[in-house]
């Protein structure tokens, strides 16, 4: 038991660097909180389509956190340039880029609605403190993306 627990632990730690440490896993993270309020708030997706949508999130974030220990990896293998080291983190980034383009076109698929654009945008132009919320959010969105400071040194 002392085993899954501390396997948890590890896990967990793994999400907070790649949460500390790596601005496109936040901009995942914040694309996510997007896709789950709007699609909460304005649609009906049935639970197929929110298991879709879930599967491709844990997808994108899974894929970003794999790139990370590749990089990562190949840093402490190799300081220099080698060109199969950058082979290898090309690869990997091409990985999260090709499950983010997956979830683009669903998200396209699911998402693309005239009349809910008109609702959306009309809830917003008529409630001005929830129109203020959700611009606070971006700013804070925006923010917490690209102004979290990497601790890692190689950074």
């Amino acid at each position: 038991m002392m085993h899954q627990i501390k396997s948890f632990t590890y896990a967990f730690k793994g999400i907070w660097y790649c949460i500390t440490h790596e601005g496109h896993f936040r901009f995942h993270l914040v694309a996510t909180a997007y896709v789950i309020f709007f699609g909460v708030r304005f649609y009906s997706f049935t639970p197929a389509q929110w298991g879709v949508l879930m599967t491709l999130i844990a997808l994108v974030l899974s894929m970003e956190i794999l790139n990370t220990a590749i990089e990562r990896l190949c840093d402490k293998v190799k300081k220099s340039y080698d060109d199969l080291i950058r082979i290898a983190k090309d690869v990997a980034a091409g990985a999260v880029l090709f499950s983010a383009l997956a979830a683009i076109g669903v998200a396209v698929v699911f998402y693309w609605n005239i009349e809910t654009f008109k609702t959306i945008f009309n809830y917003y132009t008529t409630n001005i403190p929830h129109l203020i919320a959700l611009i606070a959010s971006a700013v804070l969105a925006v923010l917490f993306i690209a102004l979290c400071k990497s601790k890692d040194k190689r950074k």
